[in-house]
């Protein structure tokens, strides 16, 4: 049953756009509606950043870190004066004291931090600045290596602080809105007030491989401007959401510092799900498979060790494998990763061709024993 005052209000809607169409041409009504629709974009646009940017800020902290490190030396006449001032004839080590700048995001309520683990190897002294403004010592939890990865925890908390909102990275299409969050200048600004930039989803699932311990896969590419203390902060959505870790950039020329454009973020549920090993286990546990692989045209399983995970999963010597988990293997180098967001307790697909028939089997991992 339409109500009588909304059937007046119908009724006034029609005559307005008789009226238009008399009066005015298609063209000046078409140019009329888009321009009413382009503005209402631009303000539900802005709307988005400005909500998200206060959403994501509670959660976002700067941290000084100190390290020492060992320098060689470069005063003149140096290699002269160590002939006859050093002890056996070997330099003293020279010392010196440096300072790194980072950002981490508040995961929970009691005070644990997940940040970049470059940052923080190494540490002498960490602080944590919070948004709040207030500023205390930390200590590094656990870290890992192989995701680039360490939770770090306050060592005093004056307020509750603010968890962030992490979102499955799956929900992530290429050309979309992402913001990054961190404190590129915490020092020179003496502010721990994040800075935000904006850019959109260059591309998903990059994988790198590096001649050092880390492993990047998957990685999410964006050009918003992610600067050396940006590590460790988020890339969020428009609804406020961590949707990736803020890693590293890329810039071609070692002499280049700053961001051209070509950023690369860890993605969240990964991060996070590796943020909790860490808090429960104090480390990153190492996984186990029960199964032997090598190299025959494609990875064989060689053999199952008895009673392992693999055997309980059903998986046979001479099993080729196909697929592990999204992940199709071909050759050794595509299993490097693959086991990164995984941990013991968790359950992982595998697919192997048996006889000419492909099977299709669910591997719980365990811990190395």
């Amino acid at each position: 049953m339409i109500k009588k005052n909304h059937l007046i209000i119908y009724f006034g809607i029609a005559v307005v756009g008789i009226c238009l169409g008399i009066f005015f041409p298609k063209k000046t009504i078409k140019s009329i509606f888009e321009k009413i629709v382009d503005t209402r974009l631009q303000a539900l646009m802005q709307h988005d950043f400005v909500y998200a940017s206060a959403k994501i800020k509670p959660s976002v902290v700067g941290l000084v870190v100190t390290k020492v490190k060992v320098v060689e030396d470069h005063e003149p006449y140096s290699d002269y004066f160590n002939q006859y001032f050093v002890q056996n004839g070997i330099p003293s080590p020279n010392y010196q004291t440096v300072y790194n700048m980072g950002s981490g995001i508040v995961i929970d309520t009691n005070g644990n931090i997940l940040t970049s683990n470059h940052i923080v190897n190494g540490a002498e002294e960490l602080t944590i600045a919070f948004a709040d403004g207030s500023t205390v010592g930390a200590v590094v939890i656990a870290s890992d290596t192989l995701s680039d990865l360490a939770v770090i925890r306050a060592d005093t908390l004056y307020s509750t602080p603010t968890p962030a909102d992490f979102v499955s990275e799956d929900s992530l299409q290429v050309g979309e809105f992402v913001l990054a969050a961190g404190n590129p200048f915490l020092n020179f600004f003496n502010s721990a007030d994040p800075t935000i930039t904006l850019g959109i989803v260059s591309a998903l699932h990059r994988n790198f491989r590096f001649t050092g311990t880390g492993i990047y896969q998957d990685m999410i590419q964006t050009d918003a401007a992610i600067n050396p203390g940006n590590s460790g902060g988020p890339l969020f959505n428009t609804r406020g959401e961590v949707c990736g870790v803020n890693s590293f950039i890329y810039t071609g020329d070692e002499s280049v510092q700053g961001s051209v454009g070509i950023g690369f973020a860890i993605p969240a549920s990964r991060a996070y799900h590796i943020a909790k090993e860490l808090i429960t286990y104090g480390r990153r546990r190492v996984s186990w498979t029960g199964l032997k692989i090598t190299d025959q045209g494609g990875i064989v399983i060689t053999a199952v060790s008895t009673g392992g995970p693999g055997q309980v999963a059903g998986i046979e010597p001479g099993d080729r494998i196909v697929r592990i988990a999204d992940r199709k293997i071909i050759k050794p180098s595509d299993i490097v990763g693959v086991f990164l967001p995984y941990f013991p307790g968790d359950t992982i697909t595998f697919t192997v061709s048996r006889n000419g028939k492909e099977k299709v089997v669910e591997l719980i991992l365990q811990e190395m024993p």
